[in-house]
């Protein structure tokens, strides 16, 4: 069941969701929002924002791309995509907030959602040309982008037992100034705290 929650005149909506296992068994879910955004927000010089305890390559491909996790390059033909395993860090009652953010600072989007609904947060970087596809994605989730074996074996796969309800709550706001875009990296900034970030050269998994 899904719910859209939206206050005509806002700049922000939110999703509340609640998965429900009808069968006599129990059974396995995974779930990621994945959300895109692009132009005009995404540019060359454009940020990644998020308060984190780790934040690790996907693949080895995306090692090329480690140093540079938290800016955007301009449309980049043949730049294939990049994806990065985030740990998310959260305030005291759990909540945790990831944007995009123009060059300028004045511009922008942000996601808020609950770590103990979706623990991991995935950034997918596909800054290849306009025509091929030139977006970011923002994904927190109960796990990471990988196969579900893989998933499994580590850990990540949750279960629901029968009739059993799990939710899901996030919000998705717009940055129409660079007085919100502030807030929000403040905010950013007041979870991440004195925590640092844990930068790992090595893939947590192999495909």
């Amino acid at each position: 069941m899904t719910e859209l929650r939206y206050v005509p005149g806002s700049n922000s909506f939110s999703l509340h969701d609640v998965l429900t296992n009808h069968a006599d068994y129990p059974h396995d879910y995974q779930i990621i929002y994945h959300s895109n955004f692009g132009k005009p927000i995404l540019e060359e010089g454009a940020r990644f924002l998020a308060p984190m305890s780790g934040i690790s390559p996907f693949n080895d491909y995306a090692k090329a791309g480690l140093k540079e996790w938290q800016t955007y390059k301009g449309p980049t033909k043949d730049f294939d995509e990049m994806v990065f395993n985030i740990k998310p860090l959260s305030d005291s009652n759990h909540q945790t907030v990831a944007a995009v953010i123009n060059k300028a600072g004045n511009s922008g989007a942000s996601i808020q959602f609950d770590t103990r609904q979706l623990p991991m947060l995935t950034l997918w970087k596909n800054t290849d040309t306009l025509k091929q596809g030139y977006v970011t994605g923002i994904e927190p989730g109960t796990s990471y982008a990988y196969p579900v074996t893989i998933e499994r074996e580590q850990k990540r796969v949750k279960q629901l037992q029968p009739g059993a309800s799990t939710a899901f709550d996030l919000t998705y706001t717009l940055l129409h100034s660079s007085e919100q875009v502030n807030d929000v990296e403040k905010r950013i900034k007041d979870i991440q705290g004195e925590t640092k970030i844990d930068v790992s050269e090595t893939p947590i998994a192999k495909e």
